[in-house]
């Protein structure tokens, strides 16, 4: 049986913030798709003043969320962003080791976390990354 084994943290492989779609919390969710839009991961990270995550949406969301409003969609680009959002996400901290992430969103079947330090947003973990550090790890 082969079993993986790495010293990697999350820290190491995540996205930075600067190439996130992170929207404030008093924004409105037309800002939350458009930013998704931009940023080409299926996830926006909500945040406050200070970047503490305050949830996330992602794509998935978003289509049903259209599909359960049955009202104007331009009513809904109006709504604020955090009525929308997963509150408590799953989420790394900082220095988890990339197993142990690769475990959780396995375990989870989600593609995206982010990864906090004390609750303040620093990246993001897509699950590609995740895979493509263990494949170079295990040749």
């Amino acid at each position: 049986m082969f079993t993986l084994t790495t010293d990697i943290t999350v820290d190491e492989i995540m996205i930075p913030i600067k190439k996130l779609a992170i929207v404030n919390d008093k924004a409105i969710f037309k800002d939350v798709i458009s930013d998704i839009q931009d940023s080409g991961y299926g996830i926006a990270c909500i945040v406050d003043d200070k970047f503490k995550l305050q949830g996330v949406v992602t794509d998935g969301d978003i289509r049903r969320i259209i599909l359960r409003h049955q009202r104007p969609f331009s009513s809904l680009l109006l709504e604020s962003s955090i009525r929308f959002a997963t509150k408590n996400p799953i989420n790394f901290e900082s220095g988890l080791n990339i197993i142990e992430a690769l475990t959780i969103l396995q375990d989870k079947n989600i593609w995206d976390a982010p990864v906090v330090k004390d609750n303040v947003l620093i990246g993001l973990i897509h699950l590609h990354s995740v895979v493509g550090q263990m494949m170079k790890k295990s040749y």
